[in-house]
């Protein structure tokens, strides 16, 4: 299941196809959940995905996103 979060960076705008960004949550100072992207998200990048415990879900036509916005996360087991 989808878990809210709140972006620890800000997000360009999405294209047509529903992305899932490696991600790495913590707690935020306020019991908020915060992820930030691990950055490059190519797929031959597997230590990326090592860095991750969740992914960002951005739907489709997403607009940008600033830093502290909402965000859909799906959580990693570890």
């Amino acid at each position: 299941p989808l878990a809210q979060a709140r972006l620890g960076r800000e997000l360009p705008a999405n294209d047509k196809r529903q992305d899932y960004l490696r991600a790495r949550v913590t707690p935020g100072s306020d019991g908020v959940p915060v992820a930030m992207s691990v950055g490059a998200q190519d797929s031959s990048l597997v230590a990326k995905l090592v860095e991750a415990n969740a992914l960002i879900v951005r739907p489709p036509f997403a607009p940008a996103a600033p830093a502290g916005s909402p965000c859909a996360i799906l959580r990693l087991p570890d």
